[in-house]
């Protein structure tokens, strides 16, 4: 089995860039906790304002440290906008528009953390490319998902990894990230180490040997019986 992977050469020779985030929004001297991507059902981002809403209840003082930039659309962009607005979040979200796909690795270098959120489902052994694109941007990633997403990056030591659904283990997690910079560091570096072996220029050539392989089985003279 040949596994999901990034292409680390957009990942290669970036710098965290507070003023890319600053630009779109996202107020100063804040922990951002960046997702980008599609806005649809089976994203469950619905758990992000669960999240936010558990820490200003409970952990007001972080919450008060705590920005969410959600970069992307999708059918459920304006639900969410809706609900922030009518529990009085707006001061916890900034909502991005599609950004150009060149502009994604350095935004998610210049976050402090990244969040993978996925809806319970059935399908739980397939890992979404953006996980591993996580990793290589060396930041911390908080994944919210059942089964495999979830073990990919306890493997890698990337991360903080909660159930799909469970809104009260992210919000803790998110509470200890933004109140441990070296966990953060120590995190993101795991990731990025990790992520070099997913490298899908390495893949490809595996992928290739796989090929070569197969090709070579079949030219090879069937033995009389």
């Amino acid at each position: 089995i040949i596994q999901n992977g990034v292409d680390l050469g957009r990942f290669e020779n970036l710098r965290a860039n507070k003023e890319s985030l600053i630009s779109l929004g996202v107020p100063a001297e804040r922990f951002t906790i960046i997702y980008a991507g599609i806005f649809n059902l089976a994203q469950g981002l619905d758990i992000l304002v669960d999240a936010a809403k558990i820490l200003r209840e409970r952990y007001p003082e972080i919450a008060a440290t705590v920005h969410f930039m959600l970069v992307g659309d999708g059918v459920e962009k304006p639900n969410l906008m809706k609900r922030c607005s009518r529990e009085s979040l707006e001061e916890m979200f900034t909502f991005v528009p599609i950004q150009p796909r060149e502009k994604i690795p350095v935004l998610l270098c210049s976050a402090d953390a990244i969040v993978v959120p996925l809806a319970p489902r059935g399908d739980t052994h397939t890992v979404p490319s953006k996980i591993y694109e996580s990793m290589a941007s060396a930041k911390p990633v908080l994944v919210s998902a059942d089964a495999a997403p979830s073990q990919v990056i306890r493997a890698a030591g990337a991360g903080l990894a909660t159930a799909a659904g469970d809104a009260e283990g992210l919000s803790e997690s998110i509470k200890l990230l933004a109140s441990d910079p070296r966990l953060c560091a120590t995190l993101g570096s795991q990731g990025r180490a990790y992520s070099s072996r997913c490298d899908r220029r390495k893949l490809v050539l595996e992928w290739e040997k796989v090929l070569h392989g197969l090709v070579c089985a079949k030219s090879q003279p069937q033995a009389d019986a």
